[in-house]
């Protein structure tokens, strides 16, 4: 078996059992703050992480993070650790423990600023797997819950996408409609929006016969 195959097994059954662990540990301890040299080594090994991902290491950098897990769950920046782990697992197309992670931070860090970007993280995973009802859903829980909330025009982009493959193509051409021009989106979401403009004109034509 490819040695890479076995390591993501690996990382994987270790992060199930770091959050199985983790999720003991702080339900029945008070939450404390590290000293803050502690807190400095969890912020060299965050740092490091990020650094091993820019360059295609996610294997590397999943494992840094899991370390935090581990050794530092009173980490300041616990819920960012979260979140970036879960990025990771989705990007190494690791679904499902990416889903765990997701749900997890949202779980446990309710007050977190964290929870709107992984409530977006479940809608382009679930997106990514073709579950387009499922993508939408979680489009619409950071409209109506996170209103505010910044998390760039991915959400946009994702739903809009979901809208048009169920065939929904004024709801397609509604959200597409919000990828501000010049976003990583925009090119895709241009197409897109013609492209649901032209089924749309298709399916009211008025039939000849």
């Amino acid at each position: 078996m490819n040695p890479f195959i076995i390591k993501i097994r690996l990382v994987f059954i270790s992060l199930l059992s770091t959050l199985f662990i983790s999720q003991s540990v702080f339900s029945q301890q008070p939450v404390q703050k590290l000293d803050k040299e502690r807190e400095y080594a969890a912020d060299k090994i965050l740092k490091r992480s990020r650094v091993k991902a820019q360059r295609g290491e996610l294997s590397k950098a999943v494992q840094d993070l899991i370390v935090i897990l581990d050794y530092y769950q009173n980490y300041s920046k616990i819920d960012e650790t979260l979140y970036e782990l879960g990025n990771y697992l989705v990007e190494m197309d690791l679904y499902k423990a990416g889903k765990e992670v997701y749900d997890y931070l949202i779980r446990n860090n309710l007050q977190s600023p964290m929870v709107p970007f992984a409530v977006y993280g479940l809608e382009k995973l679930f997106y990514e797997q073709g579950k387009y009802e499922l993508a939408i859903d979680y489009f619409k829980i950071l409209r109506e819950k996170y209103p505010d909330a910044n998390v760039g025009e991915g959400i946009f982009y994702y739903a809009g996408q979901s809208f048009f493959y169920q065939n929904d193509f004024e709801n397609a051409i509604l959200t597409l409609n919000a990828v501000e021009e010049g976003s990583e989106f925009w090119g895709f979401a241009l197409y897109t929006r013609a492209l649901a403009n032209f089924k749309k004109k298709i399916l009211t034509r008025p039939s000849l016969t």
